[in-house]
């Protein structure tokens, strides 16, 4: 089979990214989402993309889960889970989400690559995902464009919690597959 520079590189870059990821704070993670009453989830561009994925795989273990945005979401309120993703941190909608909810007394969760951040003021929890800002044009953290390292491993993160969620719930496959999607 031949060679493919390209998934080494990007599976090398997620394997030193991810290495750096806080096991408490993907424990943290779990724990408040297994506790909320409603969870909404919140990001822009491919972020936001990444929390849909995360907000199916919600959905199918059984939370009540929503997409900030979307017509039939409702409100927000104390006691709630609000998960935001912002490689930046300064994504102007994303931390007036977060920075809103937190004034309601929703607990927010969030996944950035800076810890020192608009969007980390308002979180009650932070995912710190040490991958190079968008901006970063000097190859230093990333070979890849953009926020791609960032984007693949919140992903990576977010099924993470799915999977320690899924344990803490006791939920089976079967239990998954039953909300699944069925009039594809």
């Amino acid at each position: 089979m031949p060679k493919r520079p390209s998934l080494d590189l990007i599976t090398s870059e997620l394997d030193a990214v991810l290495s750096l990821v806080s096991g408490a704070a993907i424990d943290a993670a779990v724990h408040a989402l297994r506790a909320a009453p409603h969870v909404f989830v919140a990001g822009e561009g491919r972020s936001g993309m990444v929390m849909r994925m995360l907000a199916v795989r919600l959905m199918h273990l059984g939370l009540r889960v929503f997409v900030i945005g979307e017509t039939i979401t409702p409100g927000i309120a104390a006691g709630d889970v609000l998960v935001v993703c912002s490689g930046s941190g300064a994504t102007a909608v994303t931390c007036m989400y977060a920075e809103s909810a937190a004034k309601l007394g929703t607990r927010v969760i969030a996944l950035t690559a800076q810890v020192e951040s608009r969007l980390t003021a308002s979180a009650a929890w932070c995912v710190v995902i040490p991958a190079p800002n968008k901006l970063d044009a000097s190859d230093a953290g990333s070979r890849q464009y953009g926020a791609s390292l960032f984007e693949q491993a919140a992903l990576l993160v977010c099924e993470a919690i799915v999977h320690e969620l899924q344990h803490a719930l006791d939920a089976s496959h079967d239990d998954l597959w039953r909300r699944h999607a069925n009039l594809e």
